[in-house]
């Protein structure tokens, strides 16, 4: 039987899919499908349940812990480990995608578990400790570092034997090159906080009673200091790559490094402690000079030219503000748009996009606009009613959703030039999701599946689709009442894992797509 797969409904007929494509990675009904980097790789939860324990969150589940790789047998995945909490961050693959690392046998009370490592080739899993509390690769190369019992220990790779770093320690970082680390005693023990060398395991005490601390992508290391009765500022201090102390440049609440260059933004709530806004400031390091830069603040960061950009005059209970840009260079603070409720930049970081709140009938709209961050033309609006949208790798294109008729799953997708030379096309309709392709040549497509405030329906369309009846053969249906996290896992869309969650066929699967 011929399968018709309209843009129109984007619906996905049962009958459609008695046989679905690709092979099984496992029996069982899967969720939080997690894809390593360069797509070599994936793993899953089976057969998730809510544990027996009224304190633990509704939304969190245990399941087993599959994982496929490229040297896994017939495609088959393979069991790492059981009782994984479903919580962001309980398994990880390494930034090669070469090893994951999963804490097994959670324990929510407590939180803490088995911490144990695998290897994306194959073989049997790793078990480095019994009772771990955090765990973290470095952001380059294969290390692993986490705190059991209150020790900091590190792996330097999937065969090595690990290493004790640090007695007494309760929370760590990772310095931007994975040369060195941070660590922090609790600050029951006096926050203590130490530097690390990864290799030789060197440890200098640089400052105590830390309450907060982050590296900048320079190898600088940023501090706060102990909080007040009504907490508000912290004294803030920074050491400086190759120093063995920590000079104080002022006071904040919370701090960011900038991208390049030496600067950071501190946040101050020293006249209204414990609100959630404050006064924003950059600071030029290393002589701490301080530019005020906005009141009421909250959302800042620095773009990838070192100009910032945050909402100033933020409102709690609207939950948007106007969106402001400071010059790298100083000079005054320009005003871009009211009302905002978030903002992210293209991927190369020339174009702001922003969402506005449009007040409609005692409730309100998103609108999308787009700002030219390195030239003077004025911001232009794209779509109203947006609920998600997503550029493609080059920053030539943008796809949203809008036009949605029941909440952001029932919506229609939408494709236009991010420098508006083109009116928008409407690629699908009654999408509920979509995952574009790292070489933004192919659309992963869901529908919501009927009766399931959850579950969606599968199928996948080139990126150039027209959106018209007769570009309806380009689109291809994959399966029904799948689990929201089916992704493609290499960059030209061809391969796609997802989990089908209907009891009678309820497995994962790995398809490879013409």
């Amino acid at each position: 039987m011929k399968c018709h797969f309209l843009l129109a409904s984007l619906l996905l007929a049962a009958s459609c899919t008695d046989k679905l494509p690709g092979r099984v990675l496992a029996q069982g009904q899967g969720r939080g499908l997690l894809v390593a980097p360069g797509g070599g790789a994936v793993a899953f939860l089976l057969d998730a349940r809510h544990p027996d324990d009224q304190g633990v969150p509704d939304d969190l589940y245990l399941g087993d812990l599959y994982l496929a790789g490229p040297g896994a047998q017939d495609g088959a995945a393979k069991k790492v480990g059981a009782s994984v909490s479903t919580a962001a961050g309980s398994f990880r693959f390494s930034p090669s995608g070469s090893a994951l690392a999963l804490l097994a046998g959670f324990r929510f009370k407590a939180g803490a578990g088995e911490l144990w490592v695998a290897k994306a080739l194959g073989g049997a899993p790793r078990k480095l400790a019994e009772d771990a509390q955090s765990f973290s690769f470095a952001p380059q190369g294969e290390r692993l570092a986490w705190v059991a019992g209150g020790r900091l220990f590190s792996l330097d790779a999937p065969n090595a034997e690990p290493r004790a770093l640090a007695d007494g320690v309760h929370t760590f970082a990772w310095s931007a090159d994975g040369t060195r680390l941070a660590a922090r005693a609790a600050a029951a023990a006096g926050g203590q906080l130490s530097i690390i060398d990864a290799s030789s395991a060197a440890k200098k005490a640089v400052a105590a009673g830390v309450t907060d601390f982050a590296f900048a992508p320079d190898g600088s290391l940023g501090l706060l200091g102990p909080a007040g009765p009504k907490g508000g500022d912290r004294a803030l201090s920074v050491v400086d790559p190759g120093s063995d102390s920590a000079h104080p440049i002022g006071n904040a609440t919370s701090f960011a490094f900038a991208p390049v260059g030496h600067a950071l933004l501190a946040l101050s709530t020293a006249s209204a402690p414990g609100e959630a806004t404050g006064e924003l400031a950059r600071i030029a390091l290393p002589g701490g000079q301080a530019q005020p830069l906005g009141a009421r603040a909250l959302d800042f960061r620095f773009t990838p030219s070192g100009d910032v950009l945050f909402l100033a005059r933020y409102d709690i209970r609207s939950r948007a503000g106007t969106l402001s840009l400071a010059p790298a260079g100083g000079g005054p603070v320009r005003a871009i748009a009211p009302r905002v409720q978030g903002f992210t930049f293209s991927p190369q970081g020339s174009r702001l996009l922003y969402l506005v709140q449009k007040p409609s009938r005692g409730d309100f709209k998103l609108e999308l606009w787009v700002a030219d961050l390195a030239g003077g033309a004025a911001p232009r609006k794209i779509d109203d009613g947006v609920y998600g949208y997503e550029p493609s790798p080059d920053g030539a294109l943008l796809y949203w959703k809008a036009r949605c008729s029941t909440g952001p799953r029932s919506c229609s997708l939408f494709r236009a030039p991010l420098d508006g030379s083109a009116a928008p096309v409407e690629v699908a309709r009654n999408v509920a999701g979509f995952d574009l392709s790292r070489d933004g040549q192919r659309l992963l497509v869901s529908a919501p599946h009927r009766g399931s405030a959850r579950n969606v329906d599968l199928g996948w369309l080139p990126a150039n689709a027209l959106g018209t009846e007769a570009d309806a053969d380009k689109v291809r249906p994959l399966a029904v009442e799948v689990d929201p996290s089916a992704r493609f896992l290499d960059d030209g869309g061809k391969r796609v894992a997802f989990a089908v969650l209907d009891l009678q066929r309820a497995a994962v699967y790995l398809a490879e797509l013409p």
